[in-house]
């Protein structure tokens, strides 16, 4: 019996942004991934089924740079509080991290212009490149803090999630809900 390999283009996360990328997998990796999908309310974008010579040609070209100068896959993923309350949802891609907060903070409390810009935001942005903001809706309150056109690795990545993380905290504990 010859093992069928699938490509999955792309997975699409309702109320975010897409996540797209590109990998051969066989069908029993290809059921997990749609499960696991179907599991996060995503819906599975492209699907196709490719002959073996063209999984293992893909796998040849493919090269695996060490990790800690990889720029992270697109992906989503949550910032959860010490006590398990979610904080906020992010999108890292290979130039770009996105946290939307799912908790209610102003924008303008000194956890973020006393700490994340100046100590976190702003360094990161002038050793690496790039841009950062921090977004307010009409009312004031914070909807999303982005770090664009920068090329980070994995470990700066959890660096600046850790850095998030702590300033959200701090300011739900200063009256955010």
């Amino acid at each position: 019996m010859s093992e069928k390999h699938f490509d999955i283009a792309a997975f699409e996360v309702p109320k975010h942004k897409s996540l797209l990328y590109k990998m051969f997998l066989t069908k029993e990796t290809l059921l997990k991934a749609v499960e696991e999908a179907i599991e996060k309310n995503a819906n599975v974008i492209s699907i196709r089924q490719v002959s073996t010579e063209e999984a293992v040609d893909a796998k040849k070209t493919e090269t695996k740079p060490t990790p800690s100068s990889v720029a992270p896959e697109p992906s989503t993923f949550e910032i959860r509080g010490k006590d398990g309350s979610q904080l906020a949802i992010g999108q890292s891609t290979s130039e770009s991290i996105t946290v939307e907060p799912t908790v209610t903070l102003k924008a303008d409390l000194p956890v973020f212009k006393n700490f994340l810009v100046p100590r976190v935001l702003k360094p990161i942005s002038e050793k690496y490149g790039g841009s950062y903001r921090l977004v307010a809706d009409s009312q004031g309150f914070l909807t999303e803090i982005s770090l664009r056109d920068t090329k980070l690795d994995e470990k700066q990545v959890k660096e600046l999630t850790s850095a998030t993380r702590w300033a959200l905290e701090r300011g739900v504990e200063a009256g955010g809900t």
